[in-house]
């Protein structure tokens, strides 16, 4: 009777513990999501304060990329004093689903179209409606990030504060103010790489690949049940590969997002102003600090993971690099994987990340 007395008292202790660590983990995540969220507010109302939203931006925007917007949305379409730059493309596809409109005639259509899934979960949050697209996509990203915060959470518990790395991130706050894809592509890929179903993680994984399939390369960092995450990828960005074949006629040239190692770099160092350059610097020695971290103290699929960031930053061109909105959103993947605890390579007793 003792020897039953204690084991109860045992368990009682043990699920009070439990529902403990329950409770703090869940209010580290709230917490987190919270910060993510109000973080990405007030980045974009600062660059909307300080950004001309109305007909000059509009004027831009039809210059670059030959779409007469007004004949599209209305006299004043709206959205030009919601969302700026690249969003505009998104916001284009969002709107023209059937690809008989305005998006034949964006720059560089079948590139923009490999984000697709983001114009597509645009419609969706904005409940099918064209005229609430903008807001729909500032809700995807919205949520996007609140989700991140949530599972930067559950990993500051798992890991230590290397967690909160995830969230030190610009590449998510400028993507979220922008409306482009980056909150929701860091978003599928954390939730791909931690997610305890290879099924979810499968899920995650084909919906990135219609949305940021570059960010793919962050998934071998996974390393269980490798085969089918990276299928599950390649299987969404085909398929958006197909649809763009199949419906639409590029009308200008690619664009050199990608060259030889260093060659942007070293454009951006001889052509652009110094801020311009210090900026592209400063990415340069994340990039080699990353393939060095890599090479040396990760093994297996995850060390390629590395490498393989590192090295597409590494030839990252000049088009990306004269931008700094454009290469932060770019590196958007790096803190993930600097989330990730650090296991020298060959040592088989580290913590397995």
């Amino acid at each position: 009777m003792v020897g039953f007395l204690e084991r109860t008292h045992r368990d009682r202790r043990l699920t009070a513990a439990t529902d403990t660590l329950v409770a703090i983990v869940r209010r580290q995540m709230i917490t987190l999501a919270l910060i993510a969220v109000l973080v990405g507010l007030g980045f974009r109302w600062v660059l909307t304060v300080r950004t001309d939203l109305g007909p000059a931006d509009l004027k831009r925007f039809e210059s670059q990329s030959g779409i007469d917007l007004p004949d599209a949305y209305g006299d004043m379409p709206f959205f030009l004093l919601w969302t700026r730059g690249d969003g505009q493309a998104h916001v284009t596809l969002a709107a023209d689903l059937d690809l008989h409109g305005p998006s034949q005639r964006l720059l560089l259509p079948s590139y923009r179209y490999t984000r697709v899934g983001y114009a597509w979960l645009g419609r969706i949050f904005a409940l099918g409606q064209i005229t609430w697209v903008p807001v729909g996509l500032m809700l995807v990203n919205l949520a996007a990030l609140a989700g991140i915060g949530a599972m930067a959470g559950r990993l500051t518990y798992r890991f230590g504060d290397r967690g909160y790395l995830i969230l030190i991130n610009p590449g998510l706050y400028v993507g979220f103010a922008t409306d482009t894809a980056e909150p929701l592509g860091v978003f599928l890929l954390m939730l791909a790489l931690f997610a305890g179903s290879v099924w979810l993680a499968a899920m995650a994984s084909a919906v990135l690949g219609t949305v940021r399939p570059s960010f793919g390369l962050g998934l071998p960092a996974r390393e269980r049940n490798l085969g089918v995450i990276i299928g599950s990828i390649v299987g969404g960005a085909a398929l958006i590969r197909l649809i763009a074949l199949l419906s639409i006629d590029d009308n200008t040239m690619p664009i050199e997002t990608l060259v030889v190692p260093f060659t942007g770099y070293l454009n951006v160092f001889k052509s652009e102003a110094a801020s311009v350059a210090l900026g592209a610097a400063m990415l340069l020695v994340a990039a080699v600090a990353t393939a060095v971290v890599g090479g040396t103290r990760r093994t297996g699929a995850i060390r390629f993971a590395w490498l393989a960031n590192a090295f597409s930053l590494i030839c990252l061109g000049s088009f990306v690099l004269n931008d700094p909105f454009n290469w932060t959103r770019a590196a958007a993947v790096l803190p993930v994987l600097w989330a990730l605890p650090v296991r020298r390579a060959g040592n088989n007793n580290a913590q397995s990340s």
